[in-house]
């Protein structure tokens, strides 16, 4: 047995500290969300209809989120905070592993001290490792994205988690003897083909994995190896059900991607959009961080040791392929802030470890400060919006868009169970989603009414009723749809049979809120466009 030396107990220390501050970050976080009772938006209503009929794509998304969220509905049930909870945890998982990551590459940092005991080196070499996981672990556990992907249902949740799981199992794979390295490497390939399955993204994981290889003469050596390509299979395998999922549905989700980038085609793009998306990113990783992170850029290798730090590096190297390739997208077109997500785990890396270098505890304290004041303000919007009056100056904010939901698919329950083999009908997939969250068990499987047959969400690929078999096509269907957007001329020509239920609304602080139209509609009639 190794005696318990001082810094042996120092890291043991750090591991607590890191393990009960990600315990109580995701506990409180949890337990906020849980306690505003926010109906799911949308795009999570979604997800959770996905986790009803398990497969290996979807029409946008590749199928982790739904497979999560379907493991979570078996054991707590399809409540919006269980629906939440994987995020949560996913989100805890991933500043874990960043912070083993970052203890890996700063374990294998050559002296940082070019002279024994040099004091403005700052920390001594045996400190870097247990400080840097334990700071790096903090960053990430309250960097502002996270604060927002850790309290709903998002596939960049997953995304971050699995992204993190292959910074700490590649850091390991290019550090380990060679008789050890070759499971790292499959437990990267593992790492990454289940990122593949959550997000497309992942992709760019590789591209940073190759030029971390080819950055010094020992790793290019790793590329003639059986490791990274046997790495590299793994996460193709796993990958593969979805590539033959798409192959059989025509390649929808590429398609869909394909329409996305013909959309924001349309939009601005150029220095504006790509400024925008590049201010963004220190927003969403915390200013101290990003003051940090820019400083390790331009400093590191001013080291008093004459040395660049490897965790610097290591950091930035698994950021800004990613900033790259999303700016482009900006410039091109445009690009949503949160499309870079993984890069702010790069740069939390970089900037933690700049700062462990230098023992620099007050500007770590400035920047965890300056995020936990986010994680509370993300984790309380409506609060702090109802006490500040805003909720009354901006009705359509975030939140109350998420109202009504569960009030109006309460009476569509209702109507679908006064007549027995009454099934949902809706050509927005909007509807279709919340209603197959809130009107219970009888509301899926939903069916899309497309008079045109455009395959444009996942309802209208698989659940079109104009594909559906001659009797079971006929109905009775009921027609659910958001008053006044949908063409009600449309709906008396392709049914024998039209005829209105009612109006169902849901109030939201004595206002109109959520209102749905419901329609009893038979007989779907033949059509040249269907």
């Amino acid at each position: 047995m190794k005696p318990i030396t001082l810094s042996r107990w120092a890291d043991a220390r750090r591991v607590a500290t890191l393990l009960l501050a990600i315990a109580l970050i995701t506990a409180y976080r949890f337990a906020s969300v849980s306690g505003l009772h926010l109906p799911l938006h949308y795009d999570e209503a979604q997800y959770l209809g996905w986790s009803l009929a398990p497969d290996f794509g979807y029409f946008s998304k590749p199928p982790m989120i739904a497979w999560v969220i379907g493991l979570a509905r078996s054991v707590c049930g399809p409540s919006e905070a269980c629906v939440r909870a994987p995020a949560a945890l996913a989100c805890a998982l991933a500043a874990g592993f960043a912070a083993a990551a970052a203890r890996v590459v700063a374990q294998a940092q050559p002296p940082l001290t070019g002279r024994a005991g040099h004091p403005s080196s700052g920390l001594s070499d045996t400190a870097l490792p247990g400080r840097s996981a334990l700071w790096t672990g903090l960053a990430v556990a309250t960097l502002p994205l996270v604060s927002f992907y850790g309290s709903f249902a998002t596939t960049d949740s997953l995304l971050l988690l699995c992204w993190c799981a292959a910074l700490w199992t590649f850091a390991r794979a290019t550090l380990a003897p060679p008789g050890e390295a070759l499971r790292w490497w499959l437990a990267t390939g593992l790492a990454s083909g289940l990122g593949l399955m959550s997000k497309y993204t992942m992709g760019v994981f590789a591209l940073s994995a190759l030029v971390w290889l080819l950055s010094t003469p020992a790793r290019r050596r790793l590329l003639r190896t059986p490791g990274p390509w046997l790495c590299a299979v793994v996460a193709a395998l796993l990958f593969a059900p979805n590539v033959l999922w798409n192959l059989k549905h025509g390649f929808a989700t590429v398609q869909h991607t394909a329409e996305i980038s013909r959309a924001a085609a349309s939009a601005t793009g150029g220095l504006q959009a790509w400024l925008e998306f590049l201010i963004a990113q220190p927003l969403l990783l915390g200013a101290g961080f990003a003051l940090a992170a820019g400083a390790a850029l331009l400093k590191s290798s001013a080291h008093p040791s004459g040395r660049s730090l490897d965790i610097v590096r290591f950091g930035w190297t698994f950021c800004w392929p990613m900033l790259a390739v999303i700016s482009m997208q900006a410039w091109n077109s445009r690009a949503h802030a949160n499309w870079a997500a993984p890069a702010l785990a790069g740069a939390a890396i970089a900037a933690s470890g700049w700062l462990a270098a230098g023992d620099r505890r007050r500007a770590f304290a400035w920047a965890m400060a300056l995020n936990l004041l986010v994680l509370v303000a993300v984790a309380h919007g409506p609060v702090w919006m109802r006490l500040t009056g805003l909720d009354a100056k901006y009705p359509r904010n975030p939140w109350s868009r998420l109202d009504g939901w569960p009030e109006v698919g309460a009476a569509v329950r209702k109507a679908l169970a006064a007549e027995p083999g009454l099934q949902l009908l809706s050509d927005d997939r909007r509807v279709l989603s919340e209603m197959i969250a809130y009107a219970g068990p009888q509301a899926f499987p939903a069916w899309a009414f497309s008079p045109d047959l455009r395959r444009t969400d996942h309802y209208r690929l698989l659940y079109n009723i104009a594909e559906r078999p001659a009797p079971a096509r006929d109905g009775p269907y009921l027609f659910v749809a958001q008053s006044g957007r949908y063409d009600a001329a449309v709906l008396q020509a392709a049914f024998r049979q039209v005829q209105p239920v009612g109006t169902v609304v849901a109030p939201i602080d004595g206002r109109p809120g959520t209102q749905l139209d419901l329609i009893r509609v038979q007989g779907l009639l033949p059509s040249p466009t269907r």
